[in-house]
């Protein structure tokens, strides 16, 4: 289930790539391992994992992101944006724009004027030819937390949904 905040730490033996699946018996009752999702690893050392469902079901799969979880890579005031929509989304942090095209990510570090701590966050979907509007808030920007903002379509509504979650830094 989605969460807003990041899972505990897990300290694993480096692999080139990051497998994702669950545990089960064939038919003659010998374990076995479905893969759900892969993707390679990345060579930081302190790696985000993030798991997209791509359908209802854990069943349907995952796509597996891998992000540097360093601070200096991944830090306070950067927001990481995951499209798991069937639509392209535009956007806008305080004076930086963005593009994310469905199944890609981005991530960002917008500029605050004089000491705000906090931009204007506008963001957009195509339909058809025509960005239509779907989100205008102040968000906060500022150097103690970084943000991963997940747009997808509710599988029951069929609507666009943002979830956010914020991280807290030392």
């Amino acid at each position: 289930a989605p969460s807003n905040e990041l899972s505990k730490a897990y300290k694993v033996a480096r692999l080139a790539r990051w497998v994702v699946g669950e545990s089960a018996a064939d038919e003659e009752g010998q374990p076995t391992f479905k893969v759900l999702g892969q993707a390679p690893a990345i060579a930081s050392a302190n790696q985000i994992v993030i798991l997209v469902r791509k359908g209802k079901e854990n069943a349907d799969g995952f796509d597996v992101i891998a992000i540097d979880g360093r601070v200096n890579a991944f830090g306070g005031g950067k927001f990481l944006f995951v499209n798991a929509a069937q639509v392209d989304i535009a956007g806008r942090v305080g004076e930086e724009k963005f593009v994310v095209l469905p199944g890609a990510h981005q991530m960002i570090k917008p500029k605050v004027d004089g000491g705000k701590r906090s931009a204007h966050a506008m963001f957009y979907f195509r339909k058809e030819k025509e960005a239509r509007p779907f989100f205008s808030s102040r968000w906060p920007v500022g150097g103690k937390a970084r943000s991963m903002i997940f747009l997808y379509h509710d599988p029951a509504t069929k609507r666009l949904r943002m979830h956010t979650i914020r991280d807290f830094l030392p």
